[in-house]
């Protein structure tokens, strides 16, 4: 600690750090971005596995032997392939 009692490492001025967030590195940004996108679809794939059965569509495939099972979600790839070339198309589409 300072001599001062003041606290280290504390911002000295609000305004000034709030100015600074705006200013992130763009690949920390983009990190965040994709974190947050990431707990967001964790959890709606949590929740509406309820409602939506992904990966146990008919068509993906399993092989369930005595030791054994084989487990290939092709057709549930297949819907979450084309839903996020969906989405990127609009975000490049509305991005312009």
């Amino acid at each position: 600690m300072s001599s001062r009692g003041e606290r280290p490492f504390a911002p000295t001025n609000y305004k000034q750090e709030k100015r600074d967030i705006g200013r992130m590195n763009p690949i920390t940004k983009i990190l965040i971005t994709i974190g947050i996108i990431l707990i967001v679809i964790g959890l709606l794939w949590q929740i509406g596995g309820k409602f939506f059965p992904l990966g146990r569509l008919p068509g993906d495939i399993v092989i369930e032997r005595e030791n054994f099972r084989f487990y290939f979600p092709i057709v549930t790839s297949i819907i979450i392939s084309i839903i996020l070339s969906l989405i990127l198309y609009l975000f490049r589409f509305f991005g312009k």
